[in-house]
């Protein structure tokens, strides 16, 4: 669905920002200081999970520790100051038309927010996150960017810096053989591919999403019930179970296994929509929506999948493609339907926050969504949640896990004592004889095992030999054998690229101080 130049960014490129509209469910108009003081009212609750506000509210008061429980503490306190008069806002504003009220359009604006914000950590509801572990999570400096072209550009660059042939595509790995004692390997570790190809190395980073490793995994029966930690829960129908002896052999230890199964691996998907040229004027700006909440909603003809978008949203200034998101359940439900039961999702939701004034003289409800469906010449959608290479987005910390989950899944294997673990921020500083670039050989076979492909150092067939750090060679439990890298091992950053490439950092670092060469 290209709409402009080829070289032309997607999304953002001009830092797009424009104030637009906010309407609520049956075409009203919300004024803008309703939403502020709802907005504001919602900031200084989130401030306080994140640990930058001023309350002095015990966080571990709230049941189950989510984040949930306290943000809806920070409502009621809203609501109530709102009947109080608290806010100052009169209360001939309190009737506000087509059933809505001034504290349901706040409660409403309230959550519209949380839907926003469910975009950036994934979870299927609030009450999915640990509230402890929340304020652990860091904002890196600097503005967000697009990539021109996307991340595929940014791989081909590393790519060319690269000896030919090291990376190798359309490598599903069937099986990782790791602590092998079978005399018919060289190496400690096999990677076997669907194709009958079997890799050795002596070091593996792992960088397959925390899905993968979730749906491979056994989830550990002392989990709650009632938090969605992956995207099998949202809907068990659409995924098939893996034994996890089919992946790692021997079995991944408990202490790794229970950090996988306590960690939340959530879904977030974006819904691209191309608007005929003829009423591109109707998107110029954001289009913020506010959805009726609980029993109010029963009579909506919004899809319930589309109950939690928040706006209709230009992808830059002039653009005629609209950007929706969705995460959760909801857009898990999204990729099981059709392009034409989205768009007609869609025209739904629009027809239900009246955006068909204007487009002619509509009398009935087909007309309204036959002129509706008009506006649109095509879509294109995100499905990360049954992608089999993903099984989902980004991580998030669960209810009941913790930042030592991600640690836990960070640790290489096999385990050995601290001396081996190190912070993101040590360097070598030793003097050490320089690392050749020019020679065909390496003293270690490293391999970084990916969703869909590998990228593996030259295939040295020489021994290792007189490395002390290596160990013995006749060992049976060679150390860094599987090394873990990606957005879910970085316990400030996850659900980031910045995250991501940071762990795979951390892991090369990790072996070059093994063995000995200066960072």
């Amino acid at each position: 669905m290209k709409e402009d130049k080829v070289n032309k960014p997607w999304e953002r490129h001009d830092g797009f920002s424009v104030q637009g509209t906010v309407l609520a469910e049956g075409g009203v108009v919300v004024p803008e200081a309703i939403v502020l003081d709802a907005v504001e009212a919602y900031e200084n609750a989130i401030s306080e999970v994140k640990g930058r506000g001023a309350w002095k509210e015990n966080k571990t008061h709230f049941p189950g520790g989510s984040v949930g429980s306290f943000i809806q503490k920070g409502l009621d306190l809203f609501l109530a100051q709102q009947r109080l008069g608290g806010l100052g806002l009169r209360s001939s504003e309190s009737d506000i038309g087509h059933g809505w009220d001034l504290p349901s359009i706040q409660e409403s604006v309230f959550h519209m927010n949380m839907d926003r914000e469910r975009i950036d950590c994934a979870c299927n509801s609030f009450f999915d996150l640990d509230l402890e572990t929340e304020k652990e999570y860091e904002e890196f400096p600097g503005i967000h960017s697009t990539i021109p072209g996307g991340y595929t550009t940014v791989l081909q660059e590393m790519e060319r810096s690269l000896p030919p042939g090291t990376v190798q595509l359309n490598k599903k790995v069937a099986k990782v053989l790791w602590n092998s004692v079978y005399p018919s390997l060289k190496s400690p570790v096999a990677i076997y591919c669907e194709d009958g190809c079997v890799v050795e190395a002596d070091h593996v980073i792992i960088t397959v999403s925390l899905g993968i490793l979730k749906s491979v995994t056994t989830p550990i029966s002392t989990m709650p019930l009632d938090v969605c930690r992956s995207v099998d829960e949202l809907n068990v129908s659409l995924h098939k179970k893996q034994d996890l002896s089919q992946l790692f052999e021997p079995s991944l230890p408990h202490w790794k296994l229970e950090s996988i199964s306590r960690l939340g691996f959530g879904l977030v998907n974006k819904l691209f929509l191309l608007v005929d040229p003829s009423v591109e004027e109707r998107f110029k700006a954001c289009i913020e929506l506010i959805h009726r909440r609980g029993k109010a909603s029963s009579g909506s003809s919004v899809p319930w999948w589309m109950r939690k978008t928040f706006s209709f949203e230009p992808i830059y200034e002039g653009s005629r493609v609209i950007l929706c998101w969705l995460a959760g359940s909801e857009a898990l439900q999204m990729e099981t339907l059709t392009d034409e039961e989205v768009l007609n999702g869609v025209v739904e939701t629009m027809a239900s926050f009246g955006m068909h004034h204007g487009l002619g003289d509509i009398r009935t409800d087909d007309e309204e969504k036959h002129c509706l469906r008009k506006l649109f010449r095509g879509i294109l959608r995100s499905k990360w949640g049954t992608n089999p290479l993903c099984r989902g987005s980004y991580t998030y910390v669960a209810t009941g896990a913790s930042g030592a989950d991600i640690d836990a899944l960070a640790e290489p294997l096999p385990r050995k004592p601290q001396s081996y673990l190190f912070l993101q921020s040590d360097f070598c500083v030793e003097e050490l004889p320089p690392i050749s670039r020019t020679s065909s050989t390496s003293i270690v076979s490293t391999l970084s095992l990916g969703s869909s492909s590998y990228a593996s150092s030259s295939s040295s067939e020489q021994e290792v030999e007189d490395l002390e750090a290596f160990g013995d060679a006749d060992s049976e439990e060679r150390p860094l054998q599987l090394l873990f890298a990606g957005e879910a091992t970085h316990r400030q950053l996850y659900t980031t690229t910045h995250g991501a490439f940071l762990s795979g950092v951390r892991e090369a670092d990790r072996l070059l101080r093994h063995h000995k060469f200066c960072v």
